[in-house]
């Protein structure tokens, strides 16, 4: 095991999984508005599910979850009832959201590499930007060619009250899996989303594809050699 550190924290999209940001985000908005179309039309459902989107990521409050914030917000600005809508959100999930794996590809030794950090006890995070249900997360993991069962914890919108780039949210996890700061690493691609506001709540970074000097930072394979050879 790499020296003090019991924890490593691994983002989702472009860190186990090559995703297509550009193309994915808008299908996936356009395929959502378009199912949920009997209730707003697919532009307004868009639109209305960007801005609850907005209330996740700009809250800070503990007392309330992801989905809680998000939830809240679009029923306030929904004529309809929960019970009508949400049968409907759970078919999208369970049928229509695994269409979107055509704008994923798996990484080459992803799953070689979260085996051999379970062989080495470390405790594994999923820590990708809660935003998502969990059966929505769920399916990418299995995009990218792994298992939830590999995972001491997983991000959702259901069981987190903070997202990135708030450093709070790597707070939230530590506290979770009951490990310090210090002895946890935060692995991902993103300086904006990752590295910098899990720097910020004290974690140890790996910066995958990163540029900056003085950072440790390279491919997924590097990170695996980093991890067998660091004392």
């Amino acid at each position: 095991m790499l020296k003090n550190v019991e924890a490593v924290l691994l983002d989702l999209d472009d860190t186990l999984l090559d995703t297509n940001i550009e193309a994915f985000v808008p299908r996936y908005l356009q395929a959502l508005g378009h199912h949920l179309h009997k209730f707003l039309p697919p532009d307004d459902m868009i639109q209305l599910i960007l801005q609850a989107t907005r209330q996740m990521v700009q809250n800070n409050d503990a007392s309330r979850t992801n989905e809680q914030v998000f939830m809240e917000y679009f029923f306030k600005h929904l004529d309809v009832q929960p019970a009508d809508i949400l049968p409907h959100i759970k078919y999208f999930y369970d049928q229509l959201f695994p269409e979107l794996q055509t704008y994923t590809k798996p990484i080459d030794g992803v799953s070689d590499l979260v085996n051999t950090l379970v062989r080495q006890k470390y405790k594994l995070v999923i820590a990708t930007n809660p935003l998502f249900p969990a059966k929505a997360i769920y399916h990418r993991i299995r995009w990218a060619g792994l298992t939830e069962e590999s995972f001491n914890l997983i991000t959702t919108y259901e069981n987190s009250h903070f997202t990135k780039p708030n450093y709070r949210y790597f707070e939230e996890i530590l506290a979770q899996i009951q490990v310090k700061p210090q002895h946890a690493i935060m692995v991902g691609d993103d300086p904006l989303n990752d590295i910098k506001p899990a720097d910020k709540a004290g974690l140890q970074t790996f910066w995958i594809n990163g540029k900056d000097k003085g950072t440790n930072k390279g491919t997924l394979s590097d990170f695996q050699k980093w991890i067998a050879t660091a004392q």
